[in-house]
């Protein structure tokens, strides 16, 4: 009957594997450290001149502040507009009613 024992229990395996590792993202990093170190030394006479002007993103947000401000005094004087096209129609057809009503009443009781 000797099913289960809690003396001799086995332990178990252990794995060792010992990796062998190779980072090619490590490798091709210290390629392009090398070149851009040649290319540093190639270029080490030359003087940098940075191609962003001082103030050159306020004068572009300023200039895209005053783009906005004029299309939002275009899309208000536009809604002005159709606001006063429409009042102009509704006056106009009640003042069409009125007459043709005035005219139904009083000029057929004369």
């Amino acid at each position: 009957m000797g099913l289960f024992s809690f003396r001799n229990t086995q332990k178990p395996r252990r794995f060792n594997h010992i990796p062998i590792y190779w980072n090619e993202e490590k490798e091709k990093r210290e390629e392009r450290e090398v070149s851009a170190e040649k290319a540093a030394l190639s270029k080490k006479n030359k003087t940098y001149t940075p191609s962003i002007k001082r103030g050159s993103f306020r004068k572009y947000s300023e200039r895209l502040d005053v783009e906005k401000k004029t299309s939002a005094t275009r899309k208000s004087t536009i809604k002005l507009m159709i606001a006063l096209f429409l009042l102009f129609i509704l006056g106009l057809f009640i003042f069409i009613n009125s007459n043709a009503i005035y005219a139904l009443y009083f000029d057929s009781t004369f």
